[in-house]
C-alpha cells in the first residue's frame, strides 16, 4: 500500500471511531430521555389519581349537600301544591281530596 492511501485509511478509521462514539452518546442521551419522559408521566398520572381520592370526600359532601337542597326544594314545592289544594278547597267548600 502506498503512503496517501495507508494516510486516508488511517483518517477515515478515526472518523468512523469519532462517528461512533457520538452515535453512542446519542443513543444513551435519547434513552435517558425517553426514561426521564415515562417516569414523568407515570408521576402526572399518579398525581392525579392521587389527587382525585383526595378531593373525593369533599366532592361528595358537595353531592349530598346538593341532593338534600334538591329533596328540599321538591318537597316545599309539594307542601305548596297540597296548601294551595287546601286553601282551594277551603274557599269553594270542595273536599281536599277532590
Amino acid at each position: 500500500m502506498d503512503l496517501e492511501t495507508s494516510q486516508l485509511l488511517r483518517r477515515l478509521t478515526e472518523l468512523t471511531e469519532e462517528n461512533n462514539k457520538i452515535l453512542l452518546n446519542v443513543q444513551k442521551h435519547a434513552r435517558w430521555e425517553t426514561f426521564f419522559t415515562t417516569v414523568k408521566w407515570i408521576l402526572f398520572i399518579a398525581l392525579t389519581i392521587g389527587s382525585y381520592f383526595a378531593v373525593q370526600p369533599y366532592i361528595g359532601q358537595v353531592v349530598d349537600t346538593y341532593r338534600t337542597i334538591n329533596s328540599t326544594q321538591v318537597q316545599s314545592q309539594n307542601l305548596n301544591g297540597y296548601l294551595k289544594n287546601v286553601e282551594n278547597s277551603v274557599k269553594y267548600g270542595v273536599p281536599a281530596g277532590s
